[in-house]
């Protein structure tokens, strides 16, 4: 008689080549490949200040000549004319005057005898207004502080700010006088990203792919991006292992999400076997440095339910890099192929 036996592997399509891999336990993992994945993407502004302004204000208003302010892109100071007790400074670092859509901003701030704050205007996070302060003396201490936050414009915005206002905090006669020094954001031309997204067979990938299932890492990490061959296609059978990439000209973090027809991903040396965990949509990792710049990787499993239909259904991928640059591809998700063969003990009569 014959047996029916659903095999574990992607639909071959024309001209795509199939390969069969045989993992610990006995699960078989093949893949669909071809050439080239198809792939889509935009790149980052430039968003850019012709440098700090300056200016200050007292009891009566804007100041139309600075007094007992000393401001630059370094920091704002103050001296009080009637008792020393009542001067103080502060100290700015991590301001730049050019910034991409996507970049990460750090920025450092300290307080001696002063208050200052930082207002970030339609920039950070994708928000209207961020905000963090600094005062001394205080208790609790909170004179310093380091935070960051990604350059990300408001949709619409035409300009953008970065301020820092700061005033004595020793001195009650002067306590309403505030100094400012303000960065003004107008976007420019498109960044040139370097950002790719691969999606491949991790069977291929030169290395023991049954150690990167198992949760472990990869010694060679730029044979990822080398070694694998793209894929256009994975079976719904929820075992057969893909490894998505991302490479950038920049450092910093690539998050991938996966979406469309479905599945999970998987950060490498998790120290978990992916076919005992859950898996989520998104994974961010830190670019790792490759020749030629940097990488990140991740595994995707395939779901293990197709559902109702026989048409294939796309399963869509999008990596956001460090340098502000986004790419997105997609491949086929299909039905599990239905094998027949022989029962043990028939013969060919």
């Amino acid at each position: 008689m014959l047996a029916l036996l659903v095999a574990c592997f992607a639909l071959p399509l024309p001209a795509n080549i199939t390969d069969p891999y045989v993992v610990p336990d006995g699960a078989v993992m093949t893949v669909t490949r071809i050439p080239t994945p198809v792939t889509s993407g935009h790149q980052a502004r430039v968003w850019s200040s012709p440098g700090p302004q300056f200016g200050a204000s007292d009891f009566w208003g804007p100041m139309t000549e600075i007094k007992n302010f000393t401001l630059s892109a370094g920091g704002i100071s103050f001296s009080d004319p009637s008792d020393s007790k009542g001067s103080g400074s502060t100290t700015i670092s991590g301001v730049q005057d050019h910034y991409a859509e996507g970049d990460k901003v750090e920025i450092s701030i300290s307080a001696s005898k002063m208050m200052l704050g930082f207002h970030a205007d339609r920039c950070a996070d994708g928000k209207t207004f961020f905000s963090r302060g600094v005062r001394d003396p205080w208790d609790p201490p909170r004179s310093s502080q380091t935070f960051s936050f990604t350059f990300q414009p408001v949709a619409g915005a035409q300009k953008v700010s970065f301020q820092f206002d700061a005033s004595p905090s020793s001195s009650d006669k002067y306590s309403s006088w505030k100094g400012y020094v303000t960065w003004v954001f107008t976007p420019g031309e498109h960044a040139a990203s370097s950002a790719e997204l691969r999606i491949s067979d991790a069977t291929k990938t030169g290395g023991d792919v049954s150690f990167l299932a198992g949760g472990g890492d990869i010694s060679g990490f730029d044979r990822l991006f080398t070694d694998a061959p793209p894929v256009s296609g994975v079976a719904a059978d929820g075992v057969s292992m893909l490894v998505v990439t991302a490479a950038s000209s920049k450092a910093g973090d690539a998050t991938f999400t996966v979406g469309g027809a479905g599945g999970a991903l998987y950060p490498l040396n998790s120290g978990s076997s992916i076919f005992k965990a859950q898996g989520s949509a998104t994974v961010t990792t830190a670019l790792r440095q490759i020749k030629g710049g940097y990488g990140a990787a991740a595994l995707y499993r395939p779901p293990t339910y197709f559902g109702h239909g026989s048409n294939p259904k796309k399963i869509s991928f999008t990596v956001k890099t460090g340098d502000g640059g986004e790419k997105s591809g997609s491949i086929d998700l299909v039905r599990p192929p239905v094998v027949l063969v022989h029962g043990t003990y028939d013969n060919p009569s």
